[in-house]
């Protein structure tokens, strides 16, 4: 092929490169952000699917005393017990991170329903330590909380006398004021404690009925 010809198809080749060069730069440079889209939408959906297997259902035979107990209560009572942490004793799983040393306070003193834990209650036959009402302390102040209970128990001791619900409700009412809950939520605290025994026994609340004296 004389050389004329062959570098006519020489020069139109380049130009030819030239031309198209810029367009393949653009769809290239346009390309690469729905590639790193792709790949960072599914970023969220793996985390989410994650979380999914952490979170923590709780014992939803259980779950049926927070449930009943809650839709008793004013929707503002609501607020202030779920912004309390209140919970049902077996679950507190569900409100309390383990090793964050934080501890599950039963609001009504356990003592004053069962002789020995795990053992039963006479007074509510119904009741099991895991059915408590309760709600999470800091280990100092669930001490501070216990060591008063046993001063009050000690006083009814040397009195001869028996703590009744109200009395109990009252003092438990007054510590959770002491560990810097405001009055009106410490009053829907307790409200919240009156639902749930009304569903283990209603005697207990609605009569005023004695507890037992805690010998501990």
């Amino acid at each position: 092929m004389p050389f004329p010809i062959l570098y006519a198809i020489g020069v139109i080749a380049v130009r030819v490169v030239i031309a198209v060069a810029p367009i393949v730069v653009k769809v290239a440079v346009k390309a690469i952000p729905k590639v790193a889209t792709k790949v960072v939408t599914k970023i969220p959906a793996a985390a989410k699917t994650v979380a999914k297997t952490v979170v923590k259902k709780g014992n939803t035979p259980l779950n049926k005393y927070l449930d009943k107990a809650m839709n008793k209560l004013s929707k503002a009572c609501q607020k202030a017990v779920k912004k309390l942490g209140a919970h049902i004793h077996g679950n507190k799983g569900d409100v309390i991170q383990k090793g964050s040393g934080v501890e599950s306070n039963h609001i009504i003193q356990n003592a004053m329903l069962e002789g020995a834990r795990g053992k039963g209650s006479a007074i509510c036959p119904d009741y099991k330590a895991s059915r408590a009402p309760s709600v999470p302390l800091t280990k100092s102040k669930h001490d501070t909380t216990t060591a008063d209970q046993k001063k009050v128990a000690l006083e009814h001791r040397r009195a001869g006398t028996q703590p009744t619900y109200n009395e109990a409700r009252e003092q438990a009412k007054k510590q959770a004021i002491q560990n810097g809950t405001s009055k009106r939520d410490a009053e829907c605290l307790m409200k919240f404690t009156d639902e749930v025994f009304r569903q283990l026994c209603p005697d207990l609340v609605n009569k005023n009925q004695p507890m037992r004296t805690p010998q501990r």
